[in-house]
């Protein structure tokens, strides 16, 4: 599998983690997305989202979007589990994690941030509303988790198991 990936995008850094708890095997493509490079036309071909991660597995088959990658690595690839067994928990899982994804990432990703600035804003005015927007997501997810377990939401990375 090619993953098009950028070191510093935290889309791609979820994806990259879970390819790696998993023990799966992947060739790192880097897309730097502070030289533009992915909206290269041939990266648009791959992605027409022009973002990262972008998976290519091994027959082909392209996947965009980090949370719908972590949904098809899960199924494809059920251990060892991301997710925990009961529904319950896999909900809560999946809450904290959108906080990050819906709430905070969008807000703050490169697009966002040029927009902002395009719009006569400073880099002061980008960097304050980043600010704002981490500081109440990653409070919201901070009252998500577990704080009694090394872990989010238990002693592992997917959280309590039910057998």
């Amino acid at each position: 599998m090619k993953l098009y990936t950028y070191w510093r995008s935290t889309t791609s850094y979820r994806v990259r983690s879970a390819l790696n708890l998993k023990g799966i095997d992947f060739v790192s493509v880097p897309v730097n997305l502070v030289a533009g490079e992915q909206q290269a036309e041939n990266y648009a071909r791959i992605n027409p989202g022009l973002g990262v991660p972008t998976l290519v597995t091994d027959d082909g088959t392209v996947l965009t979007q980090s949370m719908a990658i972590l949904d098809w690595l899960e199924e494809v690839y059920p251990v060892p589990a991301l997710l925990p067994v009961d529904p319950v928990e896999r909900a809560r899982v999946r809450a904290a994690a959108m906080v990050i994804a819906a709430d905070v990432h969008p807000v703050n990703n490169l697009r966002v941030v040029g927009e902002l600035k395009k719009m006569g804003h400073s880099q002061e005015d980008a960097v304050d509303w980043m600010n704002l927007w981490m500081s109440k997501g990653f409070t919201a997810f901070q009252s998500l988790i577990r704080a009694d377990t090394p872990f989010c939401f238990g002693d592992t990375p997917s959280g309590p198991v039910t057998l």
